[in-house]
């Protein structure tokens, strides 16, 4: 047999067939793989496949937890100093603005404002500990993580732009 008297049709044909033999013996090689290589047909003996459910550790759960009210505490703090309410704050931060832009525009000076806010960052994180929500142990952790540079004070954390769908060609 030569190849070359053989029609173009008839070598696109059998050239696709081969593709469509292979593609079928893939999936079901694949198949079979998924099922975990067993080959009874009892139906007892079918393989569920599934992924455990996380366990939340109470020690996580809590530092999260802990984190949080950390967070809540010190933009509280930021606003009171301020004099503003929390919602005006993120919105001001939304805008761009820092804190020291807003300090400033109040009239206070960095260590004026460090001082006030260590007072009331101090005085939101002894209600998150009456509450239940933070330990004596993380109430310190935080106070001194926190006060050691004033969060937002000359940058503010962008939010995370969300993916955009991208185009297909």
């Amino acid at each position: 047999m030569n190849l070359a008297n053989i029609p173009l049709a008839a070598k696109v044909y059998l050239g696709a067939m081969g593709g469509v033999a292979l593609l079928g013996g893939g999936v079901a090689i694949g198949a079979h793989v998924a099922q975990g290589g067993t080959s009874t047909s009892s139906p007892s003996s079918s393989v569920v496949v599934g992924t455990p459910a996380p366990v939340a550790t109470p020690g996580a759960a809590a530092k999260n937890t802990a984190a949080q009210a950390a967070r809540r505490a010190a933009l509280n703090a930021e606003a009171q100093v301020l004099g503003i309410s929390l919602k005006q704050l993120n919105a001001d931060f939304k805008a761009g603005q820092t804190v020291q832009q807003l300090a400033t525009g109040k009239g206070l000076s960095e260590s004026q404002f460090q001082t006030q806010y260590q007072a009331d960052l101090k005085t939101q994180l002894d209600q998150a500990v009456t509450a239940g929500t933070v330990t004596q142990a993380q109430e310190q952790t935080a106070i001194t993580r926190l006060t050691k540079a004033i969060p937002n004070w000359n940058k503010v954390a962008q939010a995370r732009p969300s993916p955009s769908p991208s185009a297909t060609p």
